[in-house]
């Protein structure tokens, strides 16, 4: 669940744990596997107010979910930095990058994903994912 190469570690959604690369997950999140219907797998939610937070030690991170037409919008941020609102609207399913953070100081930092309960005008539902988090180091 945990791979580094290079200078990027790769943290998979089914990591859960408080400590250093592991996901934090608040009790309504639920994990998914790959099935016929969906390619990939995936954490989601779609309580607002539910959190998930990754605690790791590098210089920048980067947060991949599912794009898909029932998709809200969660807010991330970096050590009680101000929220940055992201979309994960999308007419089909589709794995991508949905932010990354800016070049943060070397060091240990906490990255906190909160399900808003919003979503686009176009979505069908508030659902939100988590696919992986890569970290620079």
């Amino acid at each position: 669940g945990v791979t580094t190469a290079g200078n990027t570690t790769t943290v998979q959604h089914y990591v859960f744990g408080a400590g250093v690369n592991e996901i934090d997950y608040t009790e309504h999140w639920r994990h998914s596997k790959a099935n016929l219907e969906s390619s990939g797998s995936d954490s989601y939610c779609g309580i607002p107010g539910e959190v998930a937070s990754l605690r790791f030690v590098g210089t920048r991170v980067r947060y991949y979910g599912f794009a898909e037409a029932n998709h809200g919008i969660i807010a991330l941020s970096v050590d009680g930095g101000p929220e940055i609102l992201v979309d994960q609207y999308g007419a089909s399913r589709e794995n991508r990058m949905f932010w990354q953070s800016s070049v943060l100081s070397h060091g240990q930092h906490t990255l906190r994903a909160r399900v808003t309960g919003e979503h686009n005008p176009a979505s069908r539902y508030i659902w939100v994912t988590l696919e992986r988090l890569e970290i620079d180091s």
